[in-house]
């Protein structure tokens, strides 16, 4: 209980020090599932477990902006043998889309890849790397107001962890930096860097415990963190909340490891409260995130 609560004053006190007021249309739309979406940002950290497995997320804001939605999907595909113990090798697809209002919209699509390496009995370094291209749609009411442009990008990522104990992450987005000009209006996605951590809390058979923390790191413009902690039952109930500081809060329950055919199912739904007295774009919303983990014998699945 003493480490649990050293943990949690450190994330509070960092988390005071933050600042939240970002320039949205540049950057990735935030979720609060951080711990279900980290693999948004990093992406070594898209097969972790070495499933093959499926994901799909959803976030709609509601009342005078329920016409924002974001949704993100994605693949992973494990390609090592069972008996490798000592390396794997994925791929996968992630699909962005992001959607403000009736005329703005955000696609993205990328390729990735992961290695992880076992550096000793329990613990695991990885990297990985999406590139793809992003790209921007205005879809004005006439025809000389519409406009679509893309442009390559990229994001590189590093992770050290233990299964069920620790994880540490590190990437940098929007790695190239570029500008779309979809027609008179020129868009640069910029370049920021994301960390992340995660501790696990083992109680005993049927409790365990999960703190993490994030930081989104933006060179022109003030940086977002989260922080948040959930609880799990028998490894399959979960309940939590998330804080993204000065902002809002987000309460979470969900079901993860439901036997069903092929492998198991995960179902997690999370509902967001902004803050009071902060901009009108803080209005509430709700995330709901649908996996499939594959665990098949032979060639799609290996344990870490």
């Amino acid at each position: 209980m003493k480490e649990l609560l050293t943990y949690i004053m450190i994330w509070v006190l960092y988390a005071t020090h933050a600042s939240i007021y970002a320039q949205y249309s540049q950057y990735p739309a935030h979720q609060s599932q951080v711990f279900n979406v980290i693999r948004t940002y990093n992406p070594a950290m898209s097969n972790i477990d070495g499933h093959t497995e499926v994901q799909l997320n959803y976030q709609r804001y509601l009342g005078a902006f329920d016409k924002v939605n974001n949704k993100l999907f994605f693949a992973n595909f494990n390609l090592s043998p069972k008996d490798s113990a000592g390396s794997k090798h994925n791929l996968g697809l992630k699909f962005s889309g992001e959607d403000e209002g009736e005329y703005i919209t955000r696609n993205r699509f990328y390729v990735s890849y992961g290695w992880h390496l076992r550096v000793t009995q329990n613990y695991w370094l990885g990297a990985g790397a999406y590139l793809g291209l992003a790209g921007y749609t205005y879809s004005g009411t006439s025809g000389n107001t519409q406009g679509f442009a893309s442009a390559p990008d990229g994001d590189f990522g590093l992770v050290f962890y233990r299964p069920e104990y620790i994880v540490l992450g590190f990437s940098v987005n929007q790695a190239f930096n570029t500008t779309v000009q979809p027609k008179d209006l020129s868009f640069r996605w910029k370049r920021f860097y994301n960390l992340y951590i995660q501790k696990h809390f083992i109680w005993n058979q049927q409790w365990s415990t999960s703190l993490y923390g994030q930081e989104n790191i933006r060179t022109d413009t003030y940086n977002t963190t989260d922080i948040g902690a959930y609880m799990s039952y028998r490894g399959q109930l979960l309940m939590g909340g998330n804080l993204t500081t000065a902002t809002k809060f987000s309460v979470m329950a969900g079901f993860q490891n439901i036997p069903l055919k092929w492998g198991d199912f995960a179902l997690i739904f999370n509902y967001n409260f902004p803050f009071i007295n902060q901009r009108r774009t803080n209005i509430q919303s709700f995330e709901l995130s649908l996996k499939y983990l594959f665990k098949l014998k032979k060639g799609l699945y290996t344990d870490l």
